[in-house]
């Protein structure tokens, strides 16, 4: 059965993708890329989740037919009440916002994961990662972008230590990244995160 996608009511747009809700599926979404950038990077990710499960990773569903062609389909990620997860660095930026303590528990079990599961990606931007309310005053942080494929990366899939030691790098800028943003009140815990 083929979908249909109208072009104008995405959900999400990037460099070089737009976001569709799946219309049978509300807990999955369609991603389109618009540049050879974009084609390059959904097949790079598609084939890296196809093989790889972690709990920071949205699930890859293969792909559908869409009046827009042939695209892929990933886990949609909301928060517990299904509305849209809250970016992370607006949610740090907020002076007094009663979830600080628990976004940095969330990166800290965010930065375990990574690490354990040994996640690749190109960069962890604040912007690539869904901050998940999960309904009990927890908080879990998902990659929803793998990142842009125009580095290679392959070296990076077959040496841990090689993996290891960029994504500690990766994890330091985007430490850095937040710290630039946040609140005055949370700089100390956010540097302790820094290796």
């Amino acid at each position: 059965m083929m979908i249909h996608l109208n072009p104008h009511e995405y959900i999400a747009k990037g460099t070089h993708k737009k976001i569709y809700i799946h219309p049978l599926f509300p807990d999955r979404c369609i991603k389109q890329a618009y540049n050879i950038k974009g084609i390059r990077d959904l097949i790079r990710e598609g084939n890296y989740l196809k093989h790889k499960k972690s709990s920071c990773l949205p699930k890859y569903h293969g792909l559908a037919s869409t009046n827009l062609g042939l695209l892929p389909v990933f886990d949609y990620i909301t928060d517990y009440d299904g509305t849209h997860c809250k970016n992370i660095t607006a949610e740090l930026s907020m002076p007094y916002n009663n979830s600080q303590e628990s976004i940095i528990e969330a990166l800290k079990k965010f930065k375990q994961t990574i690490i354990k599961d040994s996640i690749v990606c190109l960069e962890l931007f604040p912007a690539n990662l869904a901050l998940r309310n999960n309904g009990d005053k927890t908080y879990s942080i998902y990659i929803i972008d793998l990142g842009d494929s125009s580095r290679g990366l392959h070296l990076e899939y077959f040496c841990p230590a090689t993996r290891k030691k960029h994504m500690r790098r990766r994890w330091n800028n985007l430490m850095l990244m937040l710290i630039k943003t946040s609140c005055e009140h949370l700089l100390p815990s956010l540097r302790n995160l820094i290796e």
